[in-house]
């Protein structure tokens, strides 16, 4: 059987990158995530590939939560996705809100539908990541 997945290229902003091992979610099973908004282009690319990821919205627009589970039975498929900065090396800052991502979406057929994961993460615009403060105290760390 022929691999029908398809890799599209989606750029736009993002929230809430937790994209290294060091700030993965572990709150429903070991996953890199990250809130993203597409942009109009991307919106296009996205609905065209088959994805079908649950739309959210937020006061900053329409957004999606994409994905990379930590652990995966197919090899390769597992893992931190490679992060590059804009001229291609490799990136290891923490991603703050608001930085520019593009984004090499995996989207394949699966036995639930059309499922898709992160491929590669290229960091665009870097918007530092800054803690917030408690209300009552220091920042957070």
């Amino acid at each position: 059987m022929a691999d029908k997945t398809k890799y599209i290229t989606i750029e736009g902003l993002c929230k809430w990158a937790r994209l290294y091992p060091e700030n993965m979610d572990t709150r429903f099973g070991d996953k890199y995530n990250v809130d993203f908004y597409p942009d109009k282009k991307s919106l296009l690319v996205l609905k065209e590939s088959g994805f079908r990821g649950k739309r959210r919205e937020d006061e900053d627009g329409e957004y999606y939560k994409l994905s990379r589970d930590d652990k995966n039975n197919i090899e390769g498929k597992g893992g931190p996705p490679k992060i590059s900065g804009p001229d291609g090396s490799v990136f290891k800052e923490t991603i703050g809100n608001g930085s520019t991502l593009s984004i090499i979406l995996e989207v394949y057929p699966s036995k639930y539908g059309t499922g898709s994961r992160i491929s590669s993460v290229t960091v665009k615009n870097h918007i530092p990541y800054v803690k917030e403060a408690q209300e009552d105290g220091p920042p957070v760390n």
